[in-house]
């Protein structure tokens, strides 16, 4: 499969990493799992694009790593594959490899991220939420027992974690995606609003402009006072942390900071730098003086070198509150 009918297919249902999201512990959030069904034209561009990139870059030598140190051969389904649930069409998976040998084995290929804090210790099944849906859904789909994850950090040994197949944390995952399909891609509506960034974009992206007057609060009422007390609560313990930040660096006074059970807090200088600052004017008048440039030439080579409304700032819609 071409990569632009891989992603065309994967609106037809709802993949690993999908659900992952879906509950919670994935790298995006529900709502770009269901702008990606519903109005992928909507997303805005990967972030962290180089990241994914490399990951994929890596996957065949950590593939390898782990075949030397489990003495497993292993048959490379990656790619744009799609595998669907054999009774529920609407879940998939993109298994990274199979193992050859029997009993066959999933094997998830990944890399260091901001999720290597939450893994255990090697061999064991001690992996961090998002991955461990992940895993139940491939397994769930592809119908085995055991799926490893082959991780690499930085630098050898490759380090793997075998999971066995949860009958109960299996429905819990397939539930959740078979639910968030039938609820909110077949019947295109949004999911449930939340503080993602992935809704502050998608917001502003639906309504650029303001089009209306104001309207009554109605049922915005009771949000907008929360949002008030929240506002007045934020403001105070602001407020209360700079007092503490004070008190704190009062006592470091020239030390480099202080350090007890609650952990290590430094008041440290930066190093001084030097740059060079030229002044451009300055230059241009000693350029005009010095070589009698006449007036007419200067305005030419000005007009010449200078790109006109090529700068757009476009306006953008400011959320401001005047609480009473």
């Amino acid at each position: 499969m071409e990569k632009r009918e891989w992603l065309e297919a994967r609106r037809n249902g709802i993949g690993a990493s999908d659900t992952a999201s879906i509950m919670g512990y994935g790298y995006g959030s529900p709502l770009k799992v269901w702008l990606s069904k519903v109005h992928p034209e909507m997303l805005e561009e990967e972030d962290n694009k180089e990241l994914l990139e490399f990951g994929l870059d890596v996957e065949p030598a950590i593939a390898r790593a782990y075949s030397r140190a489990t003495g497993r051969k292993i048959v490379d389904i990656s790619g744009y594959d799609i595998v669907s649930h054999p009774k529920y069409p609407e879940v998939f998976c993109t298994p990274d490899l199979f193992t050859a040998e029997e009993p066959r084995r999933l094997v998830q290929l990944k890399w260091q991220s901001k999720f290597t804090d939450k893994f255990g210790s090697p061999g064991t099944d001690e992996v961090p939420d998002g991955y461990l849906i992940q895993c139940a859904q491939e397994m769930a789909v592809v119908g085995v027992e055991f799926e490893d994850i082959a991780t690499l950090h930085a630098g050898p040994p490759v380090l793997i974690y075998p999971l066995r197949r949860d009958p109960d944390l299996e429905k819990v995952v397939i539930d959740a995606a078979r639910a968030f399909w039938a609820d909110y891609v077949l019947t295109k509506k949004e999911p449930p609003i939340d503080a993602s960034r992935d809704w502050a974009q998608y917001i502003e992206k639906r309504w650029p402009k303001n089009k209306e007057e104001l309207q009554e609060a109605g049922p915005m009422e009771k949000v907008g006072r929360r949002l008030c007390k929240v506002k007045s609560l934020l403001s105070r313990l602001h407020e209360k942390e700079d007092e503490l930040e004070n008190r704190i660096k009062r006592y470091i006074a020239d030390a480099d900071g202080i350090e007890g059970d609650f952990g290590r807090i430094t008041w440290r200088r930066s190093k001084d730098r030097k740059e060079d600052v030229v002044d451009w004017e300055a230059v241009v008048a000693a350029l005009i003086l010095n070589f009698d440039i006449p007036d007419q030439q200067v305005q030419i080579i000005l007009d010449h070198n200078t790109q006109r409304d090529v700068i757009v700032r476009k306006g953008s819609r400011r959320f401001v509150t005047n609480f009473k």
